[in-house]
């Protein structure tokens, strides 16, 4: 059916391509499920430099765009932004950061053609949506306020909690007006929505839908039986800053004890853009940082459990539903098992939030095989039955009705 009401528009902050790292996963496959049903996308976004202009123009999302229209903007320009916006606003850094005139100039350019509804993605693009009034679909992801709150709890003194500290406030502000302009909201777990309704008034309840995130179906083809299993592993975009806290964490306070009563044992860290911190532990105490690997799979053949001791955050952990997929055992913290419902303790997750309690639990499981052998067949199923993108996904196309 190729008519004017299958046309959507999709602006997002960064090409969702490469698929790297959670935001860009999440919109990626909600583009691909969208073009499943027939929907023919034109998308909107910005690029840093050439090369990722070049990249958008390649298409090398898998032909899921009909059309894909980019502006340039530096990060140099983006921190000039937020220099400003900090002056002169109220609102939070990462709005100011997206700012740009020419942005909202071919904004207006595509609003002259016939679309059905138009997706905006993170309330980093929705000043674009309240500029030009439009009636459009808010993919929020996740409550970005709940993760900064969360953060006060954390004893960190570095400059990004300093940050979080002070936007937490404006973000939240900034939330409850993007449920009350859009049309619908949309976001990862019943957690996020939860948090979220507490904020509004009653009457923008229905305006806020959850779909989770899932796994692709190739998840389920690893092959594990024959490999020795010797790695601990921990996935993630460690450009994020909830990643990087949560594996400094292990690394510090439950790593040292986990290595030194299992000496076969080794460390394997998984993930594009490491920082210099995190590097200097390549190389000492069995500990391996990848960066960005281009297939996954090969990676946690060997993997004795997967780690996600997460402390700040929200929404859902797709490194918990990859790991589950891979048929990879999952110790991890209570926030990092929200949004994952049929997760039973001991039965195919283990949870521990204390480093005494993660130690214990994970040295445990190294130890079992037969306890290995449990958690990785019955969490498979969980994430076979429940967790793909095609069943997360089920009727998004409805929002836009």
């Amino acid at each position: 059916m190729k008519d004017k009401n299958k046309r959507i528009l999709v602006l997002t902050p960064r090409l969702p391509f490469p698929v790297i790292g959670g935001d860009k996963l999440r919109i990626y496959q909600i583009c691909k499920y969208l073009k499943e049903q027939g929907f023919r996308i034109t998308l909107l976004s910005f690029v840093q430099n050439e090369k990722e202009k070049e990249e958008a123009f390649l298409n090398k999302a898998g032909k899921i765009f009909d059309t894909i229209k980019v502006v340039k903007l530096t990060r140099f320009q983006s921190f000039l932004n937020v220099l400003v916006g900090m002056v002169s606003s109220k609102l939070p850094m990462q709005i100011h950061y997206y700012k740009s005139k020419r942005f909202s100039k071919l904004l207006f350019r595509e609003l002259q053609n016939d679309y059905q509804g138009m997706l905006f993605h993170l309330i980093r693009m929705a000043p674009y949506m309240m500029e030009y009034n439009i009636n459009g679909i808010l993919e929020m992801t996740d409550a970005i306020s709940l993760n900064y709150e969360r953060n006060t709890k954390v004893k960190n003194s570095n400059i990004r909690s300093l940050i979080y500290n002070l936007e937490r406030k404006k973000v939240l502000e900034y939330e409850k007006k993007c449920i009350k302009r859009s049309s619908r909201c949309v976001v990862v777990s019943e957690v996020d929505r939860d948090y979220l309704l507490t904020k509004v008034p009653e009457e923008y309840s229905s305006k806020i839908k959850v779909f989770g995130n899932g796994v692709e179906e190739s998840f389920f083809n690893l092959d594990r039986t024959k490999t020795k299993k010797n790695e601990i592993i921990f996935i993630g975009n460690l450009r994020s800053y909830q990643n990087k806290d949560a594996i400094l964490f292990f690394i510090k306070e439950i790593w040292p004890d986990i290595a030194l009563n299992n000496k076969d044992v080794r460390l394997k860290v998984i993930g594009s853009s490491p920082s210099k911190e995190l590097m200097a532990y390549n190389g000492k105490q069995r500990i391996r940082i990848t960066g960005e690997v281009e297939d996954i799979a090969s990676e946690v053949k060997q993997a004795v459990a997967s780690v996600a001791p997460i402390r700040i955050g929200a929404g859902v952990q797709n490194k918990i539903l990859e790991s589950m997929a891979f048929g990879i055992p999952v110790v991890c913290s209570t926030i990092a098992s929200e949004g994952i419902d049929n997760l039973v303790e001991g039965q195919n997750i283990l949870i521990a939030d204390s480093p005494g309690e993660f130690t214990r639990k994970l040295n445990e499981l190294i130890k079992s095989e037969t306890l290995q052998d449990k958690l990785a067949i019955e969490s498979r199923e969980v994430a076979r039955n429940y967790y793909t993108w095609s069943k997360k996904l089920m009727n998004f196309e409805k929002v836009f009705e």
